[in-house]
């Protein structure tokens, strides 16, 4: 589905100097306060991974399962991580590329193993679409994506038939412009990142042990050595990035090197060394103030491990010394210059994420809390924090707590009215900073205190109760009176309880279950002990319906009853002859039964019917 590019193109080369600079290097155990944690340990899950953040701060995975060689997705909201699989069908989801949209939408780029193609995919309306890119030869290895102003996705990647680095723009719905940019130039990593104007920049290492970088402009491209090393790879793993004055920076691994990172000032390229131990799988980003942050892989100790530089000295750390081998790694820079960085755990086959910023989980939006009472404050993130709380949606805070740690804390609430609040917390080191997505109520007290009322007390009354609440805020219950042995049901109205008996017909009403339709019409399940039976009774003007839904065997225990939108009853219940799970259902024609689960499982049911009618059903399996 590619078409060329044929407008004619320029291929100029530029002499660099090689300026190598000096710095001074301070390795340290753990300066940055990075919290780890397993996003995905379902299978061989988290190779060919890719993080990118959208502007809400929430991070965003797409990342390879390998258990069934599928394109997976993650993101992180305050709620916790949405896993999901994008894409289906042979061995799809390598070489990873993802960026996400102002609207909060991400893209994909991949390599589609099955099909030797390059591929794009991207979630629109909560509904992932996929299409091919490039199906010429073996393409898309080491794919790298970056969306333009105007989100047109951007992909640089290898051609391994060719050996040519190449490049994919998109130009309508299914619809794509390659381009070859380096033929036979190819080797390890692309890595691309779009200028102010939207124009392609692209670093990779090649076959002659040379680090270069590709620019198009004008619709040419120009190119430059970036790093030279003769016999030795340059730049099988490079990262590269632009500043806001376009100037690119790359972090690169060289063979029996290490790390380097490299800058661009005016036509010149200045390089310099950063970790003689490490360098593999380099990721690079920049922060606010344009300094860089690497992750990178030591091979001999398999180590995680984090560079930085500020104020012109690199400061070293390990991020995940736990001894697995940590491939495969992206890093991130939040809006605060906390870096984040996922990864795939070798040993384990885990995908892992670890992140260096605070993070507020509750309140998110949407509460109430009691003005003059107590509130929880929750965040994930490690080291002290200070609360705030506004009344004004953000514009204006006051301090709630300060210097509190371990995640969550309690707080007295201000005397305030408003629905305009918000909580933000703050870690002065290294400073990161969090808010509410959304605002939250701060009011009066509205629950009102507990109060008890005795609904029947005529006799030994009241097990098995089941309650249920009509539009009109009336208290319907379904109980077993164990005087006499019956089914009963009352119904409060103001405050006057209205008892009646439903079935006295042998021992009947045990295990009770209530509902109602929208007519405020009354329905119930029990269990028939006289019979062993399941049975079901409904009010409907005025007058009890009763009948027998399962007499086989001794049926009828643990029932749970539930309506659909249709008003169709829907029960689970527990078959005690042959220990198993069953469950009626009467659309109208009469009961339909079947057994959903057997060998020593089906009590204790409790039932719920989605919008599209489908029941769904939990229980104790106690085998």
């Amino acid at each position: 589905m590619s078409t060329s590019i044929n407008a004619a193109w320029v291929l100029a080369i530029t002499v660099c100097l090689f300026v190598p600079m000096t710095t001074t290097a301070v390795p340290t155990s753990s300066l940055t306060p990075f919290v780890h944690e397993i996003v995905d340990a379902a299978g061989d899950v988290g190779r060919f991974n890719s993080l990118a953040f959208d502007v809400e701060g929430n991070p965003h995975i797409s990342y390879f399962d390998a258990t069934n060689g599928d394109l997976r997705y993650a993101v992180k909201t305050p709620n916790g991580w949405s896993l999901e699989t994008v894409y289906t069908g042979g061995v799809v989801g390598e070489y990873t590329s993802i960026a996400v949209d102002v609207g909060g939408n991400p893209h994909i780029s991949f390599y589609e193993r099955t099909g030797e193609n390059l591929n794009y995919a991207y979630k629109f309306e909560g509904v992932w679409m996929v299409e091919p890119v490039d199906e010429t030869g073996s393409v898309g290895w080491k794919t790298s994506l970056a969306l333009d102003a105007q989100g047109v996705p951007h992909i640089s990647y290898g051609d391994e038939t060719s050996g040519d680095v190449k490049y994919a723009v998109r130009t309508g719905f299914f619809s794509w412009a390659t381009e070859q940019v380096d033929p036979g130039g190819y080797y390890g990593t692309t890595s691309l990142a779009l200028d102010a104007q939207g124009d392609p920049h692209i670093a990779y290492g090649t076959t002659g042990g040379v680090l270069k970088y590709a620019v198009k402009k004008s619709g040419g491209w120009t190119f430059q050595d970036v790093d030279i090393e003769p016999f030795l790879q340059v730049g099988e793993w490079c990262s590269l990035a632009l500043d806001p004055q376009d100037k690119p920076h790359i972090g690169y691994h060289v063979e029996l090197t290490g790390l380097r990172y490299a800058a661009k000032t005016g036509s010149n390229w200045a390089w310099e060394d950063v970790d003689g131990q490490g360098g593999i799988f380099a990721s690079l980003a920049l922060d606010a103030n344009d300094n860089p942050h690497i992750c990178y892989q030591d091979p001999n100790t398999n180590h995680l491990r984090y560079a930085n530089k500020a104020g012109g000295t690199w400061t070293l750390e390990t991020v995940d010394n736990s001894g697995d081998l940590h491939r495969q790694i992206s890093l991130a820079v939040d809006r605060h210059g906390n870096p984040c960085v996922s990864y795939y755990n070798d040993t384990e086959g885990d995908l892992m994420y670890a992140s260096s910023a605070i993070r507020l989980t509750s309140p998110i939006g949407g509460e109430r809390w009691c003005r003059g009472g107590q509130a929880t404050v929750t965040w994930d993130g490690a080291r002290a924090v200070d609360i705030y709380v506004s009344a004004d949606g953000g514009a204006n805070y006051s301090t709630l707590l300060s210097g509190v740690g371990g995640g969550m804390a309690v707080a007295s609430v201000p005397a305030w009215t408003t629905k305009e609040a918000r909580v933000m917390i703050v870690r002065s080191d290294p400073y990161s900073a969090s808010e509410t997505p959304g605002v939250f109520e701060i009011g009066p007290k509205v629950v009102m205190p507990w109060w008890k009322m005795v609904a029947d007390a005529n006799g030994n009354v009241g097990s098995y109760p089941s309650l249920a609440i009509d539009g009109l805020g009336r208290a319907h219950v379904s109980y077993y009176d164990d005087t006499n042995q019956d089914l009963k049901y009352a119904v409060k109205t103001g405050q006057i309880w209205d008892a009646v008996t439903v079935d006295a017909a042998g021992n009947v009403g045990q295990y009770t279950s209530v509902a109602l339709n929208g007519l405020d019409e009354v329905y119930i399940s029990y269990y028939d002990i006289t019979n062993t039976s399941l049975k079901y009774a409904v009010l409907m003007n005025g007058s009890w319906s009763i009948e027998t839904v399962d007499p086989g065997g001794d049926v009828g225990e643990y029932t749970s009853l539930a309506l659909d939108e249709q008003g169709a009853p829907h029960i689970s219940y527990f078959d005690a002859d042959n220990h198993d799970l069953k469950y009626a259902v009467n659309h109208g024609g009469g009961w339909s039964i079947e057994t959903v689960d057997v060998a020593s499982c089906g009590q204790y049911t409790s039932i719920a019917i989605d919008a599209d009618g489908n029941p769904h059903i939990s229980y104790r399996e106690f085998g």
